[in-house]
């Protein structure tokens, strides 16, 4: 996997810092045979290359966490993927619809509708009771993204009836 391969690409950049270090000592033992120039000149070259080196360590460092948090974030959608077939979008009241579980499966919470707009985002969000409403329309809202949809309860006992408004005549419209 990827993460093998940056950890192996880690151990080589440390080996080779750990290198440049012996190679520093080497030459401050050895510091009385070269002149003065050449040997500040080679400790520069060196001083140059281990910062270098600690900058590729640190991006190393800084892609082997990023590769993590892909690798959790793909096995969580994998996850969301697998679990998602258990459930199936509903219209739970006129123009309102949530997903639910599918009739089939039974080690699920029947009564819990998921929010549709965070399921499309492979999230899933259970819509909580808001405010229960007249004739068993009740409002669901989404503690995640805040959407509120409408759930016919069925507390009234008329549960799928459409309630329609009709226009009546008043007194304004010249109908008396």
């Amino acid at each position: 996997m990827v993460l093998t391969e940056i950890a192996t690409g880690l151990s080589v950049v440390n080996g080779a810092v750990t290198a440049f270090k012996a190679g520093r000592e080497t030459i401050k033992a050895i510091g009385g045979k070269l002149d003065r120039e050449n040997r500040l000149k080679i400790e520069a070259m060196i001083d140059d290359m281990t910062d270098r080196l600690r900058e590729a360590q640190e991006a190393v460092l800084a892609l082997t966490d990023r590769c993590r948090e892909l690798e959790q974030e793909n096995n969580r959608l994998v996850q969301f993927k697998i679990d998602a077939q258990n459930y199936e979008l509903r219209q739970i009241a006129p123009n309102s619809f949530a997903y639910a579980v599918k009739p089939d499966v039974e080690h699920l919470q029947r009564d819990a509708h998921l929010c549709a707009n965070c399921f499309d985002q492979s999230q899933k969000s259970i819509l909580q009771l808001e405010k229960q409403g007249p004739f068993g329309m009740d409002t669901l809202k989404c503690p995640r993204c805040e959407t509120r949809v409408m759930f016919d309860s069925g507390r009234s006992g008329a549960a799928g009836v459409t309630i329609a408004t009709v226009k009546r005549s008043s007194r304004f419209d010249g109908d008396w």
